[in-house]
């Protein structure tokens, strides 16, 4: 599994996107455009090699650091064949009081249930998700 893998850039990642929330606030295999000015050039370094470890994750973070997703597979989004989806591993601080999604045992049917994010825990508050649009 991804995460049991990968824990260690995974808390890496997490605790330097806590760092930066300031800056960071999305970043993919093309990196950091946006940041690149505002962080040291061995900081993106150092995420782009985490990124890469971790298979090229997408890191998207949300309420100041409270919540940080690591997109791992998206589709339908734009497209005409269905509604959007994401699927990743998310770690959501333990004071954040707006945890979203239902936690599940399973997510392997969460796929053809009703719209809306599904969290499996792995760990300590850090959950498999898999989030669907309405279209």
């Amino acid at each position: 599994m991804l995460f049991q893998v990968h824990r260690s850039e995974f808390e890496q990642l997490r605790a330097m996107a806590a760092e930066d929330s300031h800056v960071v606030a999305y970043y993919d295999k093309r990196g950091l455009e946006d940041s690149r000015p505002k962080l040291p050039t061995d900081r993106v370094s150092l995420y782009e090699r985490l990124i890469a470890k971790t298979g090229n994750v997408q890191l998207v973070q949300d309420r100041g650091g409270a919540l940080v997703r690591f997109v791992v597979a998206r589709g339908g989004s734009g497209l005409a064949i269905g509604p959007g989806w994401r699927e990743g591993i998310e770690k959501i601080a333990s004071n954040d009081s707006m945890n979203e999604g239902q936690v599940i045992a399973n997510l392997d049917a969460a796929p053809r249930m009703k719209p809306g994010a599904y969290l499996r825990p792995v760990a300590p508050g850090w959950y498999l998700f898999y989030d669907r649009d309405e279209n």
